[in-house]
């Protein structure tokens, strides 16, 4: 019945044409926009919250992992050399590692904080930035960068998941939902990610993209 309602200004183009579909229902103008009928709408409420939420997920999975409005971590990290990870540029005070490795247990803990019921905060800064400019091997760098992206694939779950309630509060506390806190792992990572980039153009590092 829907698909009917769509098809009328299409039957009848010089007659009359739908100037708006508000949920409850197709309103009918003609060409100089006098009212002349409507049809009540057949698409629910529930469908109509299922589509908000179906595109809030993905609106959210975007942010997370997509190249929207910068690069992602991926890129930001690809063909990084090896012997600038642990090198800080002037006038900065953090290294392409410190940012990599910050990005990693930040994220972390919140996975931590959306998963576990007996969660335990984490010391500020001390827990979250790496006592080192530079890795210990490169072996690390490598798998550390990968634990970024495990990590964020597995907080991107909550989102795939349609059975999951993204208003739900966070285990151990009823302050904060599991979708404010794939909201905060976006911007987070977001904000490092550009200083990653930054770092590596004062390098001479950074392959321009256009990004």
């Amino acid at each position: 019945m829907h698909g009917s309602i769509d098809a009328v200004p299409y039957i009848f183009p010089c007659v009359f044409r739908r100037t708006r579909c508000d949920g409850r229902r197709a309103v009918f103008c003609n060409r100089d926009g006098q009212f002349l009928f409507f049809f009540p709408s057949f698409v629910t409420k529930k469908d109509q919250a299922m589509d908000r939420d179906a595109a809030l997920r993905t609106h959210v999975l975007n942010l997370l992992t997509a190249r929207q409005a910068h690069c992602t971590f991926e890129e930001a990290v690809a063909d990084m050399p090896l012997d600038r990870i642990g090198e800080r540029p002037d006038g900065l005070p953090y290294s392409v590692w410190e940012l990599v490795d910050h990005i990693r247990r930040a994220q972390y803990d919140i996975l931590a904080y959306c998963e576990d019921p007996d969660y335990q905060a984490q010391e500020w800064p001390d827990a979250y930035w790496p006592t080192d400019p530079a890795p210990p091997s490169a072996d690390v760098w490598t798998q550390t960068c990968a634990q970024v992206v495990a990590d964020r694939d597995a907080l991107c779950e909550y989102l795939e998941d349609d059975a999951q309630d993204l208003y739900e509060a966070v285990p151990s506390s009823d302050d904060h939902t599991i979708l404010r806190e794939l909201l905060l792992v976006a911007d987070h990572n977001a904000y490092h990610i550009g200083q990653i980039v930054t770092a590596r153009r004062l390098l001479g590092c950074w392959t321009d993209s256009g990004t």
